[in-house]
């Protein structure tokens, strides 16, 4: 049986670049069978702002926890509990990114589950809001 260790530090609460070793060993020798190096780049902010938190039930659809105030999402008329059917046309269980491509100006439609009605609405994703 192999055991991984991660050994990993963060700088600074943003977790500027920071040095990961991994190191595979089987359970019965004390020698490496690999060793892996490699550094997590810092944070990136995002790239656009669509001001929506999805969330997941175990083993659900994964459903709008969150609308900012003021947000694209909520000009969209997302509203809390909405539960995501398809991001322009793609099912959101499939591996991949939830929004892709999100630069600001970039359209999404998105099929939601409202109570017993569906609805595609629209998002638009707008630059990020800066910082107060």
């Amino acid at each position: 049986m192999k055991s991984l260790r991660v050994l990993a530090g963060c700088a600074t609460a943003l977790c500027m670049a920071t040095t990961v070793h991994a190191q595979a060993a089987r359970a019965d020798s004390a020698k490496p069978m690999m060793t892996v190096s490699g550094t997590i780049p810092p944070r990136v902010p995002p790239r656009a702002y669509l001001g929506v938190t999805l969330s997941m039930h175990n083993g659900g659809r994964p459903f709008i926890s969150k609308v900012d105030e003021g947000s694209p999402a909520q000009r969209g008329g997302f509203a809390v509990g909405d539960v995501v059917l398809s991001i322009d046309g793609h099912d959101p269980m499939e591996p991949g990114p939830y929004w892709p491509g999100r630069v600001p100006g970039r359209k999404y439609v998105v099929r939601v589950q409202r109570a017993d009605q569906q609805l595609e609405l629209e998002l638009v994703a707008a630059s990020p809001p800066q910082a107060q």
